[in-house]
């Protein structure tokens, strides 16, 4: 009977131990998914981007420069390579180049006071209208 007990508080404890281990695997999923779903995020603007600059006729050549000075930027000096932390450098290095890429500030700038103009209120007129329908003015967009 005793022996029986040292058992299965010998397998309770080894299948806590499982518990744990499997709950820190867990959790290190979890923040691994978090990681690849921000670098996923970054890519699908990085790509927009891409083609935005595109649509506004900008060269392949020039779009080649902004990743080649995007790559000397991010792997100057001697340091180790690192893989993971160089690819997520170069991502958000490359994001940051093409937001601030002056075409794009540009045409955002255009694209806002586009919408801005159309988003201006309503003038009036000072037309007259049949007194029939108690109209005095009429609104014009």
């Amino acid at each position: 009977m005793e022996e029986n007990k040292a058992d299965m508080f010998q397998e309770m404890q080894l299948r806590i131990q499982d518990c744990e281990t499997l709950q820190y695997e867990l959790q290190t999923l979890e923040t691994e998914r978090v990681r690849l779903s921000l670098i996923e995020e970054t890519l699908a603007e990085i790509i927009a981007l891409l083609r935005e600059l595109r649509k506004l006729k900008m060269s392949r050549r020039s779009l080649g420069k902004i990743v080649m000075d995007t790559i000397d930027i991010c792997h100057s000096g001697d340091r180790d390579i690192d893989p993971e932390h160089d690819v997520r450098n170069f991502i958000n290095c490359l994001h940051k180049q093409l937001v601030h890429c002056d075409i794009l500030q540009q045409a955002f700038a255009a694209r806002q006071a586009l919408e801005q103009s159309r988003m201006e209120p309503c003038t009036e007129t000072q037309e007259e209208e049949p007194v029939a329908y108690g109209i005095d003015r009429e609104t014009v967009c």
